[in-house]
């Protein structure tokens, strides 16, 4: 294994890393100045990193899984300690979603864990207890 630097990004948190559809890799990573970046391989050559596209700030590691269609899902946590989720419309984003849930704000990143149609979260409550939750794709026959 040769480790090679994705030139261009600092960073003192965790970065995430998925295969999108058609076999495209995607790093997402919290920059210095809080703002979440994402750079993309879709072949040989990584793009470059530029702010996402939906604008958000996080002082925590973020989180990324595949959902329906290989489309990226990313995750993270915002300043006001609420979670929140965007996913590829396309070649876009869709606008940040909360992720409320009932467990309130968290002062940690969250867990992420994807299989087939499968996808389920975890996080630390306000309360400092452990709390999780999932969901199945539906999928059209």
């Amino acid at each position: 294994m040769a480790w090679t630097q994705i030139t261009g990004m600092t960073t003192t948190l965790p970065v995430a890393m998925i295969y999108g559809r058609d076999q495209e890799l995607f790093v997402f990573a919290v920059s210095t100045d809080q703002r979440l970046h994402l750079n993309r391989k879709p072949a040989d050559t990584w793009l470059g990193w530029t702010p996402f596209p939906q604008p958000g700030q996080t002082k925590y590691a973020v989180a990324a899984a595949q959902g329906p269609g290989g489309n990226v899902i990313v995750f993270h946590t915002g300043l006001n300690g609420k979670l929140y989720q965007s996913g590829q419309s396309g070649d876009d984003w869709t606008p940040w979603e909360l992720l409320d849930g009932g467990a309130g704000s968290t002062p940690q990143a969250m867990a992420v864990a994807q299989t087939g149609k499968n996808m389920a979260w975890c996080h630390i409550g306000a309360d400092n207890r452990v709390y999780t939750d999932a969901i199945e794709f539906l999928t059209a026959e």
